[in-house]
């Protein structure tokens, strides 16, 4: 049984970033090049010095954009075991499953709690730990599912 990510897309910091990174880049390589008709010490030293911050905001956006999408992938349950974008772990490798409830506090208020994110935590014996968020799957189905896999598991 195989589980697709809930946004399967590259996110919208990744085409933002992207496109500063180009637009930036872009007005840096104009401005330094010297082909411009702009007058004064800002255009030739403050403003690229600027853009080129920019361009590297963009850049960093959209490298740690792109790195975080590919943790994402599709969970595959099969009579063996869980394969998670973390790797593969046997149902008899399994120490614990639990859910895991983040709370984003208040800045104002810390005993106030801004949101809540689900976590699915599936720990293996060697110590290694697949973390999947309600964000990006949809976990009750996932933990029906599995569920019922160990179930098998421990009657066959």
């Amino acid at each position: 049984m195989t589980f697709q990510p809930l946004h399967p897309h590259l996110p919208a910091a990744f085409w933002l970033g992207l496109f500063l990174t180009l637009a930036a880049g872009g007005f840096t390589a104009y401005i330094l090049s010297g082909k411009h008709s702009f007058k004064g010490n800002m255009w030739r030293q403050v403003v690229p010095l600027w853009t080129f911050i920019i361009c590297m905001l963009g850049l960093g956006t959209t490298i740690f954009s792109f790195w975080n999408h590919q943790k994402i992938g599709p969970i595959v349950l099969d009579g063996k075991g869980i394969e998670t974008p973390y790797g593969k772990a046997l149902y008899t490798d399994i120490a614990r499953i639990y859910i895991h409830k983040e709370i984003d506090r208040s800045l104002i208020d810390p005993s106030l709690g801004r949101d809540t994110t689900k976590w699915l935590i599936i720990e293996e014996r060697n110590g290694t730990r697949h973390a999947l968020s309600e964000d990006k799957y949809n976990l009750p189905e996932i933990m029906q599912s599995l569920e019922g896999f160990l179930e098998e598991n421990r009657n066959g």
